[in-house]
């Protein structure tokens, strides 16, 4: 008995995007965003997981190579900044004075 050969569909350029713009800006899950574009749902969070590793990994930054320390500090301010992340880009970045 041959093997039978499986049909693909190429996913277009302008599917991915808007799975990626479903899923991670707008906050839907892979498999209702998916269902919305008629994609295959395992096609769609293979897209994902490849965008997760390619885009969001190299966009993090790590500042310091140091371990993180604590100290306890009395009547003393410090300024903390606050920087929120979607989907690997910058949404939010505010300086809180504590």
């Amino acid at each position: 008995m041959p093997a039978q050969k499986r049909d693909y569909k190429i996913v277009q350029k302008s599917q991915r995007e808007a799975l990626i713009f479903l899923v991670f800006k707008q906050g839907q899950k892979i498999k209702e965003a998916s269902n919305n574009l008629e994609i295959k749902y395992a096609v769609a969070k293979t897209i994902v997981i490849a965008y997760r590793k390619r885009v969001i990994l190299e966009k993090r930054q790590i500042l310091s190579t140091k371990s993180c320390k604590f100290k306890l500090r009395e009547n003393q301010k410090s300024v903390h900044q606050i920087i929120t992340k979607i989907g690997g880009e910058c949404v939010n970045d505010t300086q809180k004075m504590i």
